[in-house]
């Protein structure tokens, strides 16, 4: 996808999105805490918005009206937000986009707090459709049994890509699969075309936290507004790591596997520069960034396929590329 490519995506994300903006406008403003009015429009502003674009866009894939849809896509992205806030809290994360995380800036009790009232929030909305109930609570399930597998894992053991993607399609692409499924359940979709939806945001998902990994390892917090090799201080599994340490000569695996062990926890201490290098050089002798990358495009490949089922659209188009942007994007 050339530069000129993700702007427009970008500018799709903008545009889709601003409906939502304003409903999450009103519901900041609807809390009767008036206290939690300041963290709450904090951490909510800025982001993508890619999930509930992705609710709007499916939605008018199978010919759904896009007014009904708003406030379920508007729920999403606050499922979204406090999952961020407390995987923030969980890592001791000091920065998201492009400034300093909730807890950061307001504390741990008003993080957890803000979170909550979030959670909150989107299940009262999607209260109001007894389909979504059931499906958001399932899904917040695994993204809870996701954050464990993400927490219990350990790239010198859980050492299997199986055991990676299984971490990663709970924690970050069940979100991404419901919000596609509510834009069809909401669009009145068939039974044949909710489930092709709810795949897709699935794939798309895997192949977006993959690319994620990547950009959290190869670029800097000015350019992805968010820590940078939090992973490695973290010593969090990562497709890049199972593959290097299943393809590389013993040697580099355990010098590897040394410096990750040292690399420092506390993000106020730095690694050096030659470390990260080092790091990085040691993995591109087994190509383990490259198949990360190129197993995010099989997902995205696999979720492009999803929608064959579909009639031909604009928005069905506006779909892959969306699909093609989670693994391009460069932030």
């Amino acid at each position: 996808m050339e530069r000129e490519e993700l702007l427009k995506v970008e500018s799709l994300l903008k545009e889709k999105s601003e409906p939502v903006e304003m409903e999450i406008a009103r519901i900041v403003s609807s809390f009767r805490v008036k206290r939690l009015h300041e963290p709450i429009k904090y951490v909510i502003t800025g982001g993508k918005r890619f999930r509930p674009v992705l609710t709007i866009l499916s939605c008018e894939a199978v010919d759904g009206c896009v007014e009904d849809v708003i406030p379920y896509a508007t729920a999403v992205e606050l499922i979204h937000v406090a999952s961020l806030i407390y995987d923030d809290l969980i890592d001791r994360d000091d920065f998201r986009r492009f400034r300093p995380t909730i807890h950061t800036r307001f504390g741990d009790d008003v993080a957890i707090i803000c979170g909550a009232a979030l959670y909150s929030k989107a299940a009262e909305i999607l209260s109001r459709d007894s389909r979504l109930g059931c499906v958001m609570s399932k899904t917040m399930v695994k993204m809870s049994e996701g954050q464990a597998l993400d927490i219990f894992s350990n790239p010198f053991e859980d050492l299997s890509e199986e055991r990676y993607l299984d971490t990663i399609r709970n924690k970050t692409a069940s979100l991404m699969g419901v919000s596609a499924e509510i834009g069809g359940i909401i669009g009145g979709a068939s039974d044949k075309y909710v489930p092709a939806l709810s795949n897709f945001g699935l794939d798309v998902g895997i192949a977006y936290q993959i690319r994620d990994d990547t950009l959290g390892l190869l670029s800097n917090k000015e350019i992805i507004g968010k820590s940078v090799r939090s992973d490695l201080s973290r010593k969090k599994l990562t497709l890049y790591l199972v593959h290097g340490f299943q393809n590389l000569e013993e040697q580099d695996k355990l010098r590897l596997q040394s410096m990750i062990k040292q690399y420092p926890v506390d993000q106020k201490t730095a690694a050096s520069e030659d470390v990260d290098d080092k790091i990085i050089e040691i993995l591109e002798k087994a190509s383990s960034i490259d198949y990360a990358m190129m197993r995010a495009m099989d997902f995205v490949k696999k979720a492009k396929e999803r929608l064959h089922v579909l009639n031909k659209s604009n928005a069905r188009d506006a779909l892959e590329k969306l699909a093609e942007y989670a693994v391009m994007r460069e932030r």
